[in-house]
């Protein structure tokens, strides 16, 4: 997975992000991060939102409606919760220690 690739996942479940929240996450140098989100900004994946605190990039009106409107993939089903074996369920006997029962 391409560093453009795991920029724009993590926008798109994090929300908008400045530089500086980008580089801390995927700690890389600030100019390849701002090449990397110029790189989508042409590509129209994401928009530059103007505020306070600097320039966030977010997720642009197109990409988020193509989003929206993809189908979610097939739900997992539930892990099957461990069993345990018979030998494990029974209190350890401090008296019934021998040498074999430890590896060295």
């Amino acid at each position: 997975m391409t560093l453009k690739e795991k920029v724009f996942e993590h926008i798109q479940k994090h929300g908008p992000q400045t530089y500086a929240e980008l580089v801390a996450k995927f700690k890389v140098m600030k100019a390849s991060m701002r090449r990397t989100c110029g790189e989508l900004v042409r590509e129209g994946k994401l928009v530059p939102i103007k505020s306070e605190g600097g320039c966030r990039y977010g997720l642009s009106a197109d990409t988020r409606a193509a989003v929206a409107s993809e189908k979610p993939g097939p739900k997992m089903p539930a892990p099957t919760p461990y069993k345990k074996r018979a030998d494990e369920e029974k209190p350890a006997d401090p008296q019934d220690w021998r040498m074999t029962d430890f590896t060295f």
